[in-house]
């Protein structure tokens, strides 16, 4: 029989499709779902002409919890709503009994017991034949129970591929545990149904493989007869296909380590093959995963694969990742991990600056966490050290760096001194290359050049293809790793400088060795690190004598990027462009003999411009530029500008080139003057002419985007700067000479006004999309945060099975009577004995604690009870754990308490306790060793011991938390504080704590100021009351400033939540809010802000939903309690009547 734990196995949304996908069968109806929030009383609705259904589905961890929230909150939901007919789904196991209790409550709405569906009935129905379809699609129902995964595989195959499937499956079951299912879970099986093969692309670490082992493991469900074969070659699949046989092929990067160009071309043709008999066959499923940039490489080179390949393929994209999705990855990775508590609750309180950082990646969040396992972090860093790996991973870096290949680290280094716009990966490959024939004696091979690349691909690098160069492009995954790559460099120079030098094949490569300072500081903020660095390293006479040997030797032959249209292309002719460059060295080095040879090389291009030799396009731009530096940096002087500027003038072929003349105005202004007093008119007519015959040219070309940018950017700006005019014979001509009708001025202003009266309405479109998108945002916090505390319930969920504690109760309980109790407790139907559940980890631990109820023959009434007796009880059946043993032990939890921590270094725990002795705390389960680090056996254990040894040694509480301040500690130190010493609990904290906070808020005529509690507060209330009445809508968002007296004020009921949900007037406010807002029913309410101006809207609205009077009584409730406890310091307000509950 099916025995699924859905809350263990389901998050909250996942549960609600789960129950509509079950209601929608039993009803044979469909229901609509409604987005997570503020549900109203609605999870599912079902409506028509005659009746009203709702379907409220609950996923709570006992029973107590559950029937409280029907009874306080769902039942005055439904009776605003009023349905025909009400249907409850739970997660909670529900008795007969129970469910008689739940239909009491909605005793208008529920017609019988039927309609409320507990955990029982819900594993029933899955029994049934025609629910085995919801069952697979909700795999994590199923998959980590499938210990029989071996026998998918098929016994006869060959002992290699027999060995990689059994792996490969042992695999798949370990991702299972931390695979968050997505829309590309159902993507891909759409594909799969549809063609029977699918291929998952996207960059590394993305989370391809993950998603294909797990669609693996739901296949292997559904269809139990499928033979499951992992493979490494795709001419594999064709020798092992059978007919008449279910199989599943699996290949985990099917193109290999190795770039596509190893394709040989009867591969090709077999998977073309294999592919169209799989895609045509009944019972063959094939699953391959490739990395983008070699799929893209593949295709471009055997083009018919192109649509090939785009039938079969679904693409990851990190940039599609929700918000949502990116924390229940990185709250499943904490969850799985071998992390202390309190690491996680402090990494998990931050997510926010986990899920938004740009380097965030699935592959990046594992390696941290199994990084940070092994480490010694200090308390409450666990979450700065995080965003500083995002940030700046240097120690991860050195490591994953070192362990390269050299050829490897090689590409790395080549990759920075390419360093462009984009880096072109065939760039890299020749410098590569040419590295190595400088170098031969480098442990690097040319061949394997692709396998290099992709290794590097796993953590350190992406790439890419651009469709419209059809080119492959290469980029380090994030700046980090450049920087260290870059710091690397510069404290190995010497050991690169040659190879590097020599084997350079463009300038760009050289200018970025030279000058990588400058490089970094257009780049990176934090340049001056980077400057360090370079200047610890001081360039030798031999590297300098290197570099322009190199210059001189191979000027023409070594190519220059120049940037175009946004990327970056090659060429061996910008030789003016290249003088630019080279004069960059000069001013770097000084070198006499260089600067004789570059003063020939700028005369050859003042003799070429004297001679009106052509020049290419963009070389016309940089003479101004090679003339000023050559002036500048006293290269060659001798130069007539007003001949150079005439003689450029005359070379003048297209309009944009006439932006030249703009650069010697600014750089040699006198000598400008002289040229446009003898040659205004020139110009001007050479504008009119050029720009005609630019369009012209363009549009005959079909060159569209260069014909755009002469409309909007290049005749438009010449006009205005030599002050031109639109005539008409202008604007005549261009349009016979194009058909393409220009503006004028006046044309141009009456459609600027025209543009200006659509911008406001824009705007208003603008307003509404980004309050859609605020609230978008805070749905999604909710969710997110709901999540998160859906990771922190299961922290400290046992992992035995609830029918092996039952059967083990009932077979080793003395008194029967206290087995119900018991179970309630596992089943968290009773919140105050956690500390009791927390004790179960296991076997051995349920044992000791029956044993240890036996021995009393009743279940503690409290932590320190239960605790106090424990110990004595161990103490009995172990008389080595000495009184003084134990003494030591609180010492221990005690300093490992204020380190905000749960584990123990064995070294802390040798300097209070005997090796020997920490041998019997294992033996008896009060601490145990994990990872070469011990821990207690619980967080409950820690706190009890620490709290009595703080007690002992007249600490405080508060000193403690201010230290730390870490929820983790306080949110159950409080009540076992109070437990342990009630006394010492009143006078120290409670008292105290009390007499400041009604110190604060009273005023000189002991009157309350409820304000002055407000201002403790960061909060806000979100009204929409856009849609049908039983779809109000009410958020509330905010955070509490987490100081010490907002704790008190929590922990003794202080709940802004709670009159939420009691608001009786909603349509008063809805009508409040037509008549303010212009029949716009939004409002956003900041607290603080309402209590500012009480004539305010927002302050009436307040009032309205009782945030002011809920505040006051709870003021005067503090009062009362204040005398209590000074007249009886040892009153337990937990207890008493004046327990305070507005």
């Amino acid at each position: 029989m099916r025995n699924y734990n859905f809350n263990k196995l389901l998050d909250s949304r996942t549960f609600e499709f789960f129950g509509k996908s079950i209601i929608e069968k039993i009803e044979n109806k469909r229901f609509e779902i409604f987005s997570e929030g503020r549900d109203l009383g609605i999870d599912l609705r079902c409506v028509n002409e005659k009746s009203l259904i709702i379907v409220q589905i609950k996923r709570f961890k006992d029973f107590n919890s559950l029937y409280n929230e029907l009874k306080n909150k769902e039942l005055q939901k439904v009776e605003k709503i009023k349905p025909n007919r009400y249907i409850l789904i739970t997660s909670v196991e529900l008795s007969v009994i129970k469910k008689e209790k739940i239909k009491e409550i909605f005793k208008e709405y529920i017609v019988n017991t039927s309609d409320i569906i507990g955990s029982e009935d819900l594993n029933s129905l899955l029994e049934k034949e025609e629910f085995r379809g919801i069952e697979e699609e909700y795999y994590q129902l199923w998959i980590n129970s499938t210990s029989t995964l071996k026998n998918f595989i098929k016994r006869g195959l060959n002992s290699d591929i027999y060995a990689y499937t059994g792996d490969e499956l042992e695999n798949i079951k370990d991702s299972t545990k931390m695979y968050v299912k997505n829309e590309s879970f159902n993507q891909s099986l759409k594909l799969i149904k549809k063609n029977k093969c699918l291929l998952i692309c996207g960059e590394a670490g993305i989370g391809k493989s993950m998603l294909a082992r797990n669609l693996c493991a739901y296949i292997l469900n559904k269809y139990r007869e499928t033979e499951f074969i992992y493979l490494n070659k795709i001419s594999d699949v064709a020798k092992l296909l059978t007919e008449g046989k279910r199989q599943l092929f699996f290949i985990d990067d099917f193109w290999g380590s190795k770039f596509a160009d190893n394709l040989k071309g009867e591969e090709e043709n077999i998977l073309k093959r294999i592919i169209k008999i799989i895609n045509k066959s009944e019972d063959k499923i094939l699953i391959l995963t490739c990395r983008e940039y070699i799929l893209e490489q593949g295709c471009s080179q055997y083009q018919e694969l192109t649509e090939f390949f785009n039938k079969y393929k679904l693409k990851l994209n990190i940039e599609k990742y929700s918000k949502i999705l990116k924390a229940q990855i990185l709250f499943q990775h904490l969850q799985t991990s071998e992390l202390p508590h309190n690491a996680i609750y402090e990494i998990a309180y931050g997510y926010e600056n986990i899920i938004e950082n740009p380097n965030y990646n699935p592959r990046i969040i594992e390696n941290y966490i199994r990084y940070v396992s092994e480490q010694e972090i200090e308390p409450n860093n666990y979450l700065k050290d995080f965003i500083e790996y995002l940030e700046n991973p240097n120690k991860l870096w050195k490591e994953v760096f070192s362990k390269q290949r050299e050829g490897a680290q090689l590409i790395l280094i080549i990759m920075l001194l390419s360093k462009t716009y984009e880096i072109n990966l065939e760039h890299v490959r020749k410098y590569f290359n040419s590295y190595i024939d400088v170098e031969p004696r480098v442990e690097a091979r040319k061949k394997e050049f692709g396998k290099y690349i992709s290794e590097l691909e796993n953590n350190l690098i992406n790439t890419y293809k651009d469709d419209e160069s059809n080119k492959i492009f290469v980029k380090f995954k994030n700046s980090s790793i450049e920087l260290y790559v870059y710091k690397y460099l510069m404290e190995n120079l010497e050991e690169y400088a040659n190879g590097l030098i020599q084997g350079a094949i463009s300038i760009n490569n050289l200018l970025y060795l030279t000058q990588s300072w400058d490089v970094i500081e257009k780049n990176y903020t934090k340049a001056w690190e980077y400057e360090k660095i370079y200047n610890r390293y001081k360039i030798t006479k031999e590297f300098k004598d290197k570099v322009i040997q190199k210059l001189m030797k191979d000027y023409k032959k070594l190519k220059v990027f120049v940037e175009d249209e946004g990327a970056y292309k090659e060429t061996e002719e910008n030789y003016v462009h290249k003088l630019v460059l080279l004069i960059h060295f000069y001013e770097l080095y000084l070198d006499e003999d260089f600067k004789q040879w570059l003063k020939e090389k700028i005369k050859l291009v003042l003799n070429d411009l004297e001679k009106n030799k052509y020049f290419i396009y963009e070389d016309l731009f940089e003479i101004p530029i090679l003339i000023k530096e050559s002036i500048t940096n006293r290269i060659y002087t001798q130069i007539d500008i007003q001949k150079v500027i005439k003689e450029v003038f005359n070379a003048i072929r297209f309009s944009e080139q006439i932006l030249t003349l703009k650069s010697f105005k600014e750089s040699f202004p006198n000598e400008y003057n002289i040229f446009w007093n003898e040659n205004a008119l020139k110009v001007k007519t050479l504008i009119y002419n050029l720009t005609i015959d630019d369009a012209s040219y363009f549009l005959s070309d079909l060159m569209y985007d260069e014909l755009d940018e002469l409309i909007e950017y290049t005749i438009p700006y010449l006009f205005k700067e030599y002050n031109l005019k639109y005539t008409k014979e202008y604007l005549k001509s261009f349009y016979n000479m194009t058909g393409i009708k220009l503006q004028s001025n006046k044309e141009k202003i009456k459609n600027k006004r025209n543009e200006l009266k659509k911008d406001v309405n824009t705007e208003k479109e603008i307003e509404k999309i980004w309050e859609e998108k605020q609230k978008q945002e805070k749905n999604e916090k909710q969710q997110i945060e709901k999540l998160r505390n859906e990771l922190f319930d299961n922290l400290t969920r046992n992992k035995i099975e609830k029918n092996q504690i039952e059967t083990f109760l009932q077979e080793n309980l003395i008194d029967k009577k206290l087995k119900e109790p018991l179970m309630q407790i596992f089943n968290n139907e009773n919140n105050k004995h956690k500390y009791i559940l927390s004790y179960i980890k296991d076997i051995k631990s349920l044992k000791i604690l029956v044993d240890f109820i036996n021995s009393i023959l009743y279940i503690p009434k409290n932590s320190k009870d239960f605790f106090e007796n424990l110990i004595i009880y161990i103490q009995k059946e172990n008389i080595n754990i000495t009184e003084k043993i134990v003494d030591n032990l609180q010492q221990v939890a005690y300093k490992t308490f204020q380190k905000g921590e749960n584990q123990i270094y064995k070294n802390d725990l040798l300097t209070y306790i005997k090796e020997k002795d920490i041998e019997e705390l294992e033996k008896v389960g009060i601490i145990y060793l994990k990872r070469k680090k011990y821990y207690f056996h619980n967080d409950y254990l820690l706190t009890y011991l620490a709290i009595k040894e703080m007690i002992r040694q007249n600490e405080n509480l508060e000193s403690l938390y201010n230290k730390i301040g870490f929820r983790i500690l306080y949110e159950y130190s409080l009540d076992m504080y109070a437990d342990i010493d009630i006394y010492d609990f009143n006078k120290k904290i409670l008292i105290p704590k009390i007499r400041k906070i009604i110190k604060l808020i009273q005023n000189e005529k002991q009157e309350i100021e409820i304000k002055k509690i407000i201002d403790k507060y960061d909060f806000e209330i979100d009204l929409d009351f856009q849609g049908n009445p039983e779809e109000n809508c009410i958020y509330q968002g905010g955070s509490l400033n987490e100081d010490f007296e907002i704790i008190i004020l929590e922990y003794l009921g202080f709940d802004m939540w709670n009159f939420i949900d009691n608001i009786k007037n909603i349509d008063e406010i809805r009508k409040i809010l037509k008549d303010f807002y212009e029949g716009k029913l939004q409002i956003s309410i900041k607290l603080k802000e309402a209590f500012e101006n009480k004539q305010s809207i927002q302050y009436m609205i307040l009032e309205k939903i009782g945030t002011i009077d809920y505040i006051r009584y709870f003021c005067e409730g503090l009062q009362r309690l204040l005398q209590i406890l000074e007249i009886n310091p040892k009153f337990d307000f937990r207890k008493g009547s004046l327990y305070i509950d507005v």
